[in-house]
């Protein structure tokens, strides 16, 4: 399925470790080129503002963190972390940036979704070549000689990868999948997938509003979190 509903952030600087770590509810100060964890961003009660991933950029010498979400978070959380660099060495770059993976200002360049216990065969038949990891990952590598960003997302059922670059290189790599056997699936098979694999969606299982604000531990996502 095509991605359309992406949206990111690059955090460089060098204080990001640091700062970024005290902005989110899980540890990606450990995080190691490639590695990728889920977060919330909370208010001074607890309360969450956003949720993301946090990807490390496996391809910069120093540490550089990718932040991905839905894009109709990606300018509150932005304004968000913005408001607490202080005296922070922080930079946050968001789109258009030619270091980041996608961005729907940006009509060169695209994603998609591929999902199923066959994934990563079907995407070896291709010609791409993922890492065996159990844990969120991203990687830089290519297909055909053009560049590709592939991560491997979150999914408790079946293994789910997304992979970035060029429109056209994802039109491409989206017609092999089809011949290889994969099936377009639409956007409510994906929503769901979605509630089958019990993960929930801010702004519609996760609350933020007047009525009501979630806490952490009322989503049930220990997966976000780092004591």
């Amino acid at each position: 399925a095509p991605l359309t509903n992406r949206a990111f952030l690059r955090i460089t600087g060098p204080d990001a470790p640091r700062w970024l770590n005290g902005m989110v509810t899980n540890d990606t100060q450990s995080l190691q080129p490639g590695e990728g964890n889920y977060n919330f961003l909370l208010n001074s009660q607890g309360r969450i503002l956003g949720d993301c991933t946090i990807y490390r950029d496996p391809g910069a010498s120093e540490p550089v963190f990718i932040l991905q979400t839905d894009k109709s978070q990606i300018e509150a959380i932005h304004q968000h972390l913005d408001k607490f660099i202080i005296m922070d060495d922080v930079e946050l770059a968001s789109f258009p940036d030619e270091h980041l993976p996608v961005s729907d200002q940006n009509p060169d360049r695209g994603g998609l979704l591929v999902a199923g216990p066959n994934t990563a065969a079907m995407l070896q038949r291709i010609g791409i070549s993922t890492r065996q990891s159990s844990t969120l990952t991203l990687q830089s590598t290519a297909w055909k000689g053009n560049p590709i960003d592939l991560t491997r997302a979150h999914s408790p059922l079946v293994p789910r990868f997304e992979i970035w670059s060029d429109l056209t290189t994802i039109l491409e790599i989206q017609e092999a999948l089809i011949a290889a056997g994969a099936t377009p699936v639409s956007p409510e098979a994906l929503e769901h997938f979605r509630i089958l694999s019990g993960t929930p969606l801010y702004g519609t299982d996760i609350r933020n509003s007047a009525a009501a604000h979630d806490l952490p531990q009322e989503t049930a996502q220990t997966r976000a979190l780092h004591f």
